[in-house]
């Protein structure tokens, strides 16, 4: 069990993990790492783990003691080898193209 497994469990992250908690004067910042597995192409519903590329990602979480917080994780991108898409697989906590999380 992770240091911040209690972090992990109240704002719901089941496929990340948090590794540590930046507290700044202005807000808190979670980073979290999402672990490595296979994905699904969403064309064409091949298997794959071959990887093209990260992003970073920011989105606001909640406001906990009145400080924003937030969470900083690298998304992985996907590259199918039967159709040759790329892809980002789906995260419970944020939906594509969001900045906040649900």
């Amino acid at each position: 069990m992770s240091n911040f497994y209690y972090i992990e469990e109240m704002l719901s992250l089941k496929e990340a993990e948090v590794t540590s908690l930046e507290m700044l004067e202005d807000k808190q910042i979670l980073h979290l790492s999402i672990p490595k597995k296979e994905q699904c192409c969403p064309h064409c519903h091949t298997r794959t783990s071959r990887i093209k590329d990260y992003r970073s990602q920011t989105v606001f979480i909640a406001i906990v003691n009145d400080l924003p917080v937030y969470a900083q994780f690298r998304k992985r991108r996907y590259s199918c080898p039967a159709c040759y898409r790329t892809f980002y697989p789906s995260l419970s906590f944020v939906q594509p193209y969001q900045r906040r999380s649900q």
